[in-house]
């Protein structure tokens, strides 16, 4: 299966700039919660390499998603 795979992000605005107390999950391919983290933070740990959607909601905003893969 393979290693835990570190995940940076940064939550921002569609003019790039940042997102203050966004809440960012990290979910599998079965749409389970695997990691979380805060835009303050930048980052979170994937349990091992695949394939991921990342959340981010944040007061007073739309919540944003974007697919990627690890490893």
């Amino acid at each position: 299966v393979g290693a835990a795979q570190p995940v940076r992000f940064r939550a921002v605005r569609r003019d790039g700039t940042a997102v203050a107390d966004a809440a960012v999950a990290l979910l599998d391919d079965r749409g389970r919660e695997v990691s979380t983290g805060r835009s303050e933070e930048g980052g979170m740990t994937a349990p091992h390499p695949g394939s991921y959607v990342v959340v981010a909601t944040a007061p007073d905003h739309q919540p944003g998603a974007v697919a990627l893969t690890v490893g």
